[in-house]
């Protein structure tokens, strides 16, 4: 048998569109929470500043971090609920 990966309890998903400038100050208070049973789902809106280098070098640095998009979309819930619709009740 093969053991069951673990999950974490509790999603983030923080939605970004040319925000560097706080990226680094968001993901930051996140890291700095004492619940530690998270993920964080980063979904860049096609950003043309350096906000998805900003998600790099914190997701170099600690897990769990997953980036969902980096392309324009004007509906956020297009990459959002094909998350929701993989996730057991």
């Amino acid at each position: 048998m093969f053991p069951v990966p673990h999950r974490a309890l509790v999603t983030i998903i923080l939605a970004t569109y040319n925000r560097a400038r706080y990226l680094d100050t968001c993901i930051s208070s996140v890291l700095a929470q004492t619940f530690t049973d998270w993920e964080l789902l980063v979904i860049d809106d096609g950003s043309t500043d350096h906000s998805f280098l900003v998600f790099r070098l914190h997701s170099a640095i600690i897990a769990p971090f997953s980036t969902v998009a980096t392309r324009p979309c004007p509906n956020i819930s297009r990459h959002v609920s094909p998350i929701c619709r993989h996730t057991p009740p």
